[in-house]
């Protein structure tokens, strides 16, 4: 029996423990890119996680096995056509029911982006679906490396293209393309599982995006990638390997950051050293790289924060917690029908008629910022008496329009009146003898002139209420007698 270690004290005594892939996987080599030191707690300690919100890599495994349910269906019944419909709900209503995620949001989400896929490329032929998940097992530099394809194609008669499905709210840059090592081991097996083929691509199917993100490696391309793999392999595997930890946007969702020490101290460093002078860029570079390291994990801690406040705004109105109060603001996307604004705007235009409206407009459906620039040119043509009227009549008729598309919900916020200290809140104190978690406070009033409406602001170390005309005062007023 192998003698139990305790990974966290192994991980405080940075211990030579020995370590050995059994195999090695394109996720596996990512995750060390991304950050050595959760790949030793994921792979070499085998350390436990944390609760993690792990939401989004259960929604991408999801969608995953949908279309994996869909393309055996097609290879099955060696279907040629459009898929459907009942097949794409069905499969979808499959991988969902198998899956732990709950909530209307997650389905709809999820049943869009599956059948909108299908949408853009309705027609199948199971003859040019060469497998589905396909796992492989490659020798590169004598190294075995394990993998999963989402899907194989065969374009023409001796090419094979490989569709890795992804759910990323972002695009891949330039750059990310060009060095990822998923595509790079894929490539290398892909002439190797199929020796008859002579052409070989990778694609990233961008669900979000509609969009198709095309790799290719050239021969030389591939010699320089199976050697990096190889040597990133052995430097995993050598004898006191740096397992430090890398911080960067992704650690707040990284299932170990709460026992990350590098990602613990920058939440709680405060950098105070500036370069001397702004003549010293070598200082200015350190400066800007120390707070870009601290930026990176604080902005993901703050979206992971975010992310659970927002849920549970989901189920109240708004929260109350300690000196602050939170509510959701929805975010629309405003457009608008294309032919009822033309004829709108052409009606009350002086100079333009429908064709010259339709010319400086294009699309199905037209966006907020193109009908304004014309919306603005036709306010300015009304001055003096009843332009007032004018105005309104227009605003309102544009407004009947106007199609708003939820975007996203904004977390907003704001000091309760409760944060402010009884001594300096004159007017804004609550009466005597009141619960102080009572919701019907008072407003505040402007701690410059009383008046109201006013917002709470915290500056210059203090906090006060401003109204509208006193809302750049950056320091608090003076109080009498001290």
């Amino acid at each position: 029996m192998k003698p139990t270690i305790d990974p966290w004290q192994a991980l405080a005594n940075h211990p030579a423990i020995p370590f050995e892939n059994e195999h090695v996987s394109p996720s596996r080599l990512k995750t060390y890119e991304n950050c050595p030191k959760r790949f030793r707690y994921q792979y070499v300690l085998e350390a436990p996680k944390s609760q993690t919100d792990m939401s989004a890599a259960e929604f991408g495994i999801m969608i995953h096995s949908a279309f994996e349910i869909v393309f055996d269906w097609v290879r099955g019944e060696e279907f040629v056509g459009v898929i459907p419909e009942e097949k794409i709900v069905e499969s979808y209503r499959v991988a969902f029911d198998e899956a732990s995620l709950v909530g209307v949001d997650v389905f709809r989400e999820g049943f869009d982006l599956f059948r909108s896929y299908f949408n853009r490329h309705p027609d199948v032929d199971h003859w040019n679906v060469l497998d589905v998940e396909r796992e492989f097992e490659v020798e590169i530099e004598g190294i075995p490396f394990l993998g999963y394809m989402d899907r194989v194609d065969k374009i023409g008669k001796d090419e094979i293209e490989i569709i890795d499905y992804k759910t990323n709210r972002m695009l891949f840059d330039r750059h990310e393309l060009a060095s990822d090592v998923q595509a790079s081991i894929y490539l290398l097996a892909a002439p190797i599982l199929w020796p008859w083929a002579k052409r070989f691509s990778f694609r990233f199917d961008m669900l979000r995006f509609d969009r198709a993100q095309v790799v290719t490696r050239t021969p030389a391309e591939l010699d320089v990638a199976r050697m990096y793999v190889a040597d990133l392999v052995r430097r995993i595997e050598s004898e006191g390997a740096d397992w430090r930890a890398k911080l960067g946007p992704l650690c707040g969702w990284c299932p170990y950051s709460d026992r990350c020490f590098e990602y613990r101290d920058a939440l709680a460093r405060n950098d105070e050293i500036v370069a001397a002078s702004n003549e010293d860029l070598v200082a200015l570079s350190a400066e800007r790289e120390r707070i870009n390291q601290r930026l990176k994990p604080l902005d993901s801690r703050k979206k992971a924060i975010d992310k659970i406040l927002k849920a549970r705004l989901t189920e109240v109105d708004r929260l109350e917690l300690g000196e602050y109060v939170y509510d959701l603001t929805p975010i629309n996307r405003t457009s608008y029908p294309l032919a009822d604004v033309i004829e709108l705007l052409a009606r009350y235009h002086d100079t333009l008629d429908e064709t010259a409206v339709r010319d400086r407009l294009c699309g199905k459906t037209i966006g907020k910022q193109e009908v304004d620039a014309i919306a603005s040119e036709i306010r300015k043509q009304w001055e003096g008496k009843g332009s007032r009227a004018k105005k309104a009549q227009f605003s309102l008729e544009l407004t009947e329009l106007a199609d708003l598309e939820f975007v996203y919900a904004r977390l907003d916020s704001r000091l309760s009146s409760k944060a402010l200290p009884s001594s300096k809140a004159g007017a804004n104190a609550l009466p005597a003898g009141k619960d102080k978690h009572v919701d019907d406070t008072p407003p505040p009033k402007c701690a410059f002139c009383g008046s109201t409406p006013a917002k709470l602001v915290e500056r210059s170390g203090a906090r006060f209420a401003v109204c509208q005309v006193h809302s750049r005062k950056r320091k608090p007023p003076k109080v009498s007698g001290g």
